[in-house]
């Protein structure tokens, strides 16, 4: 699986799958153990919808890229990295999409 492919199907998919409390959207794909980690980062405490939200994305990434074989998700409240130093970026708050 190609990196470009994962990170244009989860700018798309992570696009229609926020909530306006959703800030910012990450993902980090570990191709040594077939593991994708799906972050979802929050203005305020998560919601149900938002963490429903993060599960249905990553259900339709890994429906889409069989050679996933790990996942992990998380929706946080946005103490994590900020929008200028986080890695794996699919989508911002600002944009609509990274």
């Amino acid at each position: 699986m190609e990196r470009q492919q994962l990170e244009r199907a989860a700018k798309v998919i992570s696009a229609r799958n926020v909530t306006p409390n959703v800030k910012m959207v990450t993902i980090g794909w570990d191709s040594a153990n077939a593991k994708l980690t799906l972050r979802y980062y929050t203005d305020t405490a998560p919601s149900d919808d938002d963490e429903e939200f993060c599960e249905i994305a990553l259900a339709e990434l890994i429906a889409e890229f069989p050679d996933i074989r790990k996942a992990d998700t998380a929706c946080l409240l946005s103490r994590g990295p900020s929008v200028e130093h986080a890695e794996g970026i699919v989508y911002t708050s600002e944009r609509g999409e990274a």
